[in-house]
This record gives C-alpha cells, structure tokens and sequence, in this order.
C-alpha cells in the first residue's frame, strides 16, 4: 500500500482529477487601425463570448505599431471558436518613471502621466465597452488567421 500511493498520486499530478478544460484554440493576430493608420500608442484587446460557451476568453497586447497577437493557454497560441465580441483599448498615457521611495521629483513637483497620443488618434470609446463595441469576430479552423480591425472616428454601434 505505501508504494500504491505515490503511485496514484504521481498519476493524479501527471493526468489530473478530472478531463481538461482546454478547448482548441486556432492562431488569430493582425493589426489594429483607426482611419487606415495604425492604432497610436499600442493597448489591448479582448475576444468576450457572444454566446455561452466552454473555454476560456482570448487577449493580446496591442504594439505601438498597432499588431496584435491573441493568446489563450500561452502566448500567442490563439482563441478559441465561436463568435466573440470585440473589446479594443488605447494606452492614451504613459506613467513617469518613478525613481524613488515617494512620488515626488527631487525639485518637489509630482511625477503626473504623460499624455503620448494625440487627440485625433484616440479611439472611440465604444471600442472599448464589453456590450456596445461594434466589432465581432467568428473563430474557426476554417476562419482567417490574420485580421485587421479598421476602426473609425465615426463609429456608433
């Protein structure tokens, strides 16, 4: 019996209590544009489930060249399938370095956030919100792996 029981536990350990969770995930990247330009100042983006559904949501980081990558289990390893709604949000503020045990500068002014994207390139706030955002992506094996999501001043769901 006492050999029994490591035995057992190093299966347990090595196969789990129970089945997996895991759901396939297919590759998905591409870029983020707002009026044909590359989104400014990088951020990030969310697959949300439209429809109830096993499996764990898709993000990824959004470079300040405005490429993504999505990742579900691992970098870059993908999203799963189904139909998702899209959630996009803009890095508008970059926070100062702070360097010591306080936050103040040795001159006495306060470290604030300085703004890096200009007012003409900040996205629509739309894009952002996890009911409204306009956009909606359906993943699959036979579905694109490569997307580009053109966002617009203009938009309005």
């Amino acid at each position: 019996m006492r050999i029994l029981c490591p035995i057992l536990m190093l299966i347990f350990i090595t196969t789990g209590c129970g089945g997996s969770d895991r759901v396939d995930v297919y590759p998905v990247c591409g870029a983020v544009t707002l009026e044909g330009k590359p989104m400014a100042g990088g951020g990030s983006i969310a697959f949300l489930p439209i429809e109830q559904q096993k499996g764990k949501a898709a993000g990824g980081t959004i470079e300040s060249d405005g490429k993504f990558m999505m990742s579900t289990y691992g970098d870059g390893d993908g999203s799963m399938a189904g139909k998702f709604r899209v959630v996009i949000t803009q890095s508008v503020w970059d926070e100062q370095e702070n360097t010591g045990d306080s936050d103040s500068t040795p001159n006495g002014q306060i470290n604030q956030p300085v703004k890096k994207v200009d007012d003409e390139q900040i996205i629509p706030a739309i894009y952002s919100h996890p009911q409204n955002s306009p956009l909606t992506i359906e993943v699959g094996p036979d579905s694109p792996s490569e997307i580009t999501f053109e966002l617009t001043k203009t938009a309005k769901k």
